[in-house]
């Protein structure tokens, strides 16, 4: 049997001296059935909102922003444009951490039936479609006194076979290009420590509702990197969150619904060819059911796309480059210079 929570979530974030910094308020709806789920992030205004969609196969999720943000005129001049993305992912990667963990509360059962401890992407190192390094968690979780499978408490501990999976080029299914190369990805990311606790999740009260054991209030807490075994770990982000409403699902279609006057800025990761650099393709989509992944437009696409996928630049490589841009512009100065001292020689020989 299915359900639908709906409720809020009050996220605070710190410095290391303890001092909050800012606090933000948001609402959230989640709907469950049959292990296919729907999550929307309700922010501060009417219409301004994430939602995205679980089919068994797919996530579709697309983002209805403020149109009063300067940067949403920017990047999408027609006020009738959404970015949106599909990909193979089985968690909510858009929208974190306003659809995640409400997703986690409610929803999440399913996600660790399949995959157990050894994967739970980050979502405050940047997003898992763009950020590499989000996806070096694994996690230790408690479950048994929620229905459905939903854990009573998780922790986000980084993983040491996920960091040499990503070290040697594992790109995620969610994740739109490749960001960093193994080079990179070692001087960048060395104070990943594999078993170094980031991240908390904990359910705090529970209500039944028609036979089901369902969490009523629960919190997130994120750390600032310490050592491991260190006395303290400093908060830097509290998010808590509360069920206020407990309901029998009727959603039809886990695919969010297009509205009449919304098209959408694509990003289909569902059309990955990595053998030719092609990590997605992107698209316009006007039309208000969610395309086919063998949409003959989209096939023709996907033929026509070029490289989209950054490629990690070799130590050679970059020894060439530096050559490239330093030495080469000598090189008409040196034929210049030997000209002249030809010239110059001759000169000597002719006046003696």
């Amino acid at each position: 049997m299915g359900y639908t929570a709906s409720g809020w979530l009050e996220t605070t974030m710190m410095k290391t001296t303890g001092e909050v910094m800012r606090v933000i308020r948001s609402g959230f709806v989640v709907s469950i059935s049959n292990g296919q789920w729907q999550v929307t992030a309700q922010y501060d205004k009417p219409g301004h909102f994430t939602i995205c969609g679980y089919d068994g196969t797919n996530t579709y999720g697309y983002l209805r922003d403020d149109p009063s943000l300067e940067r949403i005129r920017k990047q999408y001049p027609k006020s009738d444009t959404a970015p949106a993305i599909v990909s193979r992912s089985d968690f909510p990667a858009q929208g974190a951490p306003y659809t995640f963990i409400p997703w986690l509360a409610c929803a999440s059962g399913p996600f660790f039936d399949k995959h157990g401890t050894n994967y739970l992407p980050s979502f405050w190192n940047g997003t898992p479609e763009t950020c590499q390094i989000s996806h070096a968690f694994g996690c230790q979780f408690k479950r048994g006194k929620l229905s459905g499978g939903i854990p009573d408490s998780l922790d986000w501990v980084v993983s040491g076979t996920n960091l040499e999976k990503l070290r040697k080029g594992w790109i995620p299914d969610c994740m739109l290009v490749y960001r960093l190369g193994t080079e990179e990805f070692l001087q960048t990311y060395r104070r990943y420590v594999p078993g170094r606790l980031d991240a908390h999740f904990n359910v705090l009260s529970v209500t039944n509702w028609n036979s089901l054991v369902l969490p009523s209030e629960f919190e997130f807490k994120r750390y600032f990197p310490v050592p491991i075994g260190a006395s303290t770990k400093p908060l830097r982000e509290l998010i808590r969150g509360m069920v206020t409403n407990l309901a029998p699902c009727s959603l039809s279609n886990p695919r969010p619904e297009i509205p009449p006057d919304l098209a959408l800025s694509l990003m289909d990761l569902r059309y990955r060819k990595l053998d030719r650099g092609v990590a997605y393709i992107d698209y316009r989509h006007e039309a208000k059911v969610w395309p086919s992944e063998n949409d003959p437009r989209l096939l023709m696409l996907l033929r026509n796309t070029k490289t989209n996928m950054y490629q990690p630049i070799s130590r050679a490589r970059r020894i060439m480059m530096v050559l490239a841009i330093f030495v080469l512009p000598l090189i008409p100065v040196g034929i210049l210079w030997a000209k002249r001292e030809k010239k110059q020689t001759k000169t000597n020989q002719t006046v003696q």
